[in-house]
């Protein structure tokens, strides 16, 4: 069950996106995993070699706008935010 008053995440946070989902039948290639396939948006706080809280939810879309909207919702201010530098993730430096 997800509390709706959990605090946001803080400190370093590494923060991707990936796919997740089967194989469509009958499809070659990349196109086969479109069909089935969630996009899903993963915020992670990272804890010396470890892990420590993480955030996930099912994304529309990578874009610019859906990716700081989720990191706005899901880091605290001030955080460090770390990403594999795709372009949706231009996140305003004044915000974090």
């Amino acid at each position: 069950m997800v509390n709706p008053d959990r605090s946001l995440l803080t400190g370093e946070v590494e923060v991707d996106e990936c796919q997740v989902g089967g194989r469509e039948t009958g499809r070659r290639g990349r196109r086969s995993l479109i069909a089935k396939a969630a996009l899903v948006a993963v915020a992670l706080e990272v804890r010396g070699n470890g892990s420590g809280r993480v955030r996930m939810t099912v994304i529309p879309n990578a874009s610019g706008d859906t990716l700081r909207g989720f990191v706005a919702d899901n880091v605290a201010p001030g955080a460090i935010v770390h990403t594999d530098g795709w372009m949706g993730y231009r996140l305003d430096e004044e915000r974090l």
